[in-house]
């Protein structure tokens, strides 16, 4: 059981813990006592905050569970305060996915992009996610090509310059690279 400094409270539920929800005109409250045993099958999960409850099922608390096994219940809490459960997408992130739906859009498109970064942004980067040339750009395409090996940067004498592997980035699994989609 966790409570927020917010005066969030938030708690996986196993079998043989004491829960009971009331509704009334201030919303809903929650009793909870953790009386089961350690090791009880888990058969949900809740947050509860000024008259709000999200309560999750057997099922969906076992996913969360498994996915956040040491921050579950303060993913409850961010998701019953309104605050995202994901990562804010980064520059990095924003160009990697605009370069990914350029790769499938199905346009003609070259195998192979090689050439100076400026021109890959006049030609690529703008219309596609619409992204200015600034101070930012070679340090987010350095993490681009950190990502996934479809993407290089190289720097020679003073000029930044972009290989691109077109159908390569088109293949890969967004799960595997860590991009946030959407």
């Amino acid at each position: 059981m966790t409570i927020s400094d917010r005066g969030t409270l938030a708690s996986i539920v196993r079998d043989g813990d004491y829960i009971s929800f009331t509704a009334d005109k201030g919303g809903v409250s929650v009793q909870y006592s953790p009386t089961a045993a350690a090791f009880a099958p888990i058969i949900g999960a809740f947050a509860a905050k000024h008259g709000r409850v999200k309560y999750l099922g057997a099922t969906e608390a076992a996913d969360l569970l498994k996915n956040r096994s040491t921050g579950a219940e303060e993913a409850l809490i961010r998701a019953i305060e309104g605050c995202p459960d994901t990562k804010k997408a980064t520059e990095a992130t924003k160009i990697l996915n605009a370069l990914v739906s350029y790769a499938s859009s199905g346009y003609e498109i070259p195998p192979i992009w090689d050439g100076r970064l400026t021109d890959f942004h006049k030609e690529v980067l703008y219309p596609a996610a619409g992204l200015r040339n600034d101070g930012h750009l070679v340090r987010n395409m350095n993490k681009v090509a950190a990502m996934t090996p479809a993407v290089e940067v190289t720097k020679l004498e003073r000029e930044y310059y972009v290989r691109v592997d077109w159908a390569m980035l088109a293949a890969e699994d967004p799960e595997e690279t860590g991009r946030l989609l959407g």
